[in-house]
């Protein structure tokens, strides 16, 4: 910059101009060069302090995101710690059942039916899968396990009856799932983009279905399933299963207090069977379902239930067999709560050629209630995920169904 001004000043002497002219030159000069660096530095001030807000924003979106998660989790753990806490009421009669609480407190619910004082909170959350099946008694005494597989075996069914957990545990050692916290079953427990074949998601050609499994209810097999029957409407008309037997019995220990054990001097005992009935899918690859994210069971969710057939179509086509749901609320591999519940759709028993396989009965002692126990924690997870999507349309809860059932329970106990 010096060497500039140096040949300015030579080339005004060269020009013989006024020493006051050429000092006025140099000012001028000096001024406008000045000024320029002046911008310079300002537009270069701009654009880091542009992209420092840029980084800012993109730092503030991720901790949004991480923050988020964290809701989420701390959430969990708050409904964990509630659930470990003493309870300021009574535990819902399924539950209770399955902690071995005495047959009065099961069936408080039948209680409540009697003298009409069955409230919505007494039939709402996860267990009114098994309160539905509760509702759905054609008798209201206790039956020996003679007569249960006398009356099976006159429908054409065996009844399989595993006396002890050891007996429990051999008999479904070759299936998936050995246990209730074994992640091992599934081939996947993320959801899958596209419509697939059982196949894809499981190897186990069985479903299990837990609950009052009554030869007078289903002695027809697969032909007396009623999929409309059903308070849970998220996913439109189904039936409920489960590839991992060990889920559907914590469901089927409503038939502890229906289906009692035989004692050495041939009475009743006290100790009641988990019951649940065994379907058989003979065409898994043309057993075709959905093993939805969550973003798509929130769509469904919003539909009303003339709807939801048209939305599932869109998705996996004509004669959809399943949607298997597993609370996976993060869409992530091992971020599922619970083992695949295979809600079973109308299509499905003609596509996937279901049929009923046995009856089981488990023995309800003190052992095998213990070892069904362990499903409650996961089951106590996905409570929040499912109250999530049942409040986003009024019709996923079919109260009406509801009344409906209790009315015939409430029936058949006046003709006994």
């Amino acid at each position: 910059l010096n060497l500039f001004f140096l040949v300015l000043w030579g080339i005004m002497s060269l020009l013989r101009l006024p020493w006051v002219l050429r000092l006025a030159v140099v000012a001028f000069v000096q001024y406008a060069l000045g000024e320029r660096n002046e911008k310079t530095k300002a537009i270069k001030t701009g654009a880091t302090m542009a992209k420092m807000v840029d980084n800012l924003l993109a730092e503030l979106a991720q901790l949004r995101r991480e923050n988020a998660e964290l809701t989420m989790q701390n959430d969990y753990l708050t409904s964990e710690v509630t659930r470990l806490s003493p309870s300021k009421t009574s535990p819902s009669p399924i539950v209770a059942d399955s902690l071995g609480e005495s047959r009065s407190e099961t069936l408080q619910v039948h209680v409540q039916a009697h003298s009409s004082e069955v409230t919505g909170e007494a039939l709402t959350g996860w267990t009114h899968h098994a309160l539905v099946e509760a509702l759905e008694l054609e008798q209201t005494e206790a039956i020996p396990i003679t007569k249960f597989k006398e009356e099976w075996a006159q429908a054409g069914y065996e009844v399989i009856v595993l006396d002890s957990l050891s007996e429990y545990k051999n008999h479904f050692a070759a299936r998936a799932w050995k246990s209730p916290s074994d992640q091992k079953g599934p081939k996947t427990d993320a959801p899958l983009p596209e419509a697939v074949p059982l196949t894809s998601v499981v190897e186990s050609p069985f479903f299990y279905h837990g609950g009052n499994m009554q030869a007078s209810k289903y002695g027809a097999g697969v032909s007396s399933i009623n999929f409309g029957r059903t308070r849970d409407k998220i996913t439109g008309p189904c039936y409920f299963t489960f590839e991992n037997a060990f889920a559907a019995a914590f469901y089927g220990s409503v038939g502890n207090a229906m289906v009692k054990a035989v004692g050495p001097n041939g009475t009743m005992s006290e100790i009641g069977y988990l019951l649940m009935m065994e379907l058989k899918v003979s065409q898994p690859d043309k057993c075709v379902g959905l093993v939805p994210d969550w973003q798509f069971l929130t769509a469904l969710s919003k539909h009303g239930q003339a709807e939801k057939g048209a939305f599932i179509e869109s998705k996996c086509g004509q004669d959809c067999a399943f949607i298997a749901i597993n609370w996976n609320y993060y869409n992530k591999a091992g971020w599922g709560l619970l083992p695949y519940e295979f809600r079973l759709l109308p299509a499905s028993v003609a596509r996937c050629s279901i049929t009923l396989n046995n009856i089981i009965a488990i023995r309800a002692d003190q052992e095998v209630r213990a070892f069904e126990q362990e499903f409650e924690p996961s089951f106590q997870k996905a409570e929040k995920a499912f109250a999530t999507l049942l409040k986003y349309n009024v019709e996923n809860h079919d109260d009406k169904m509801g009344e409906q059932k209790m009315a015939e329970w409430r029936e058949s106990a006046n003709r006994s």
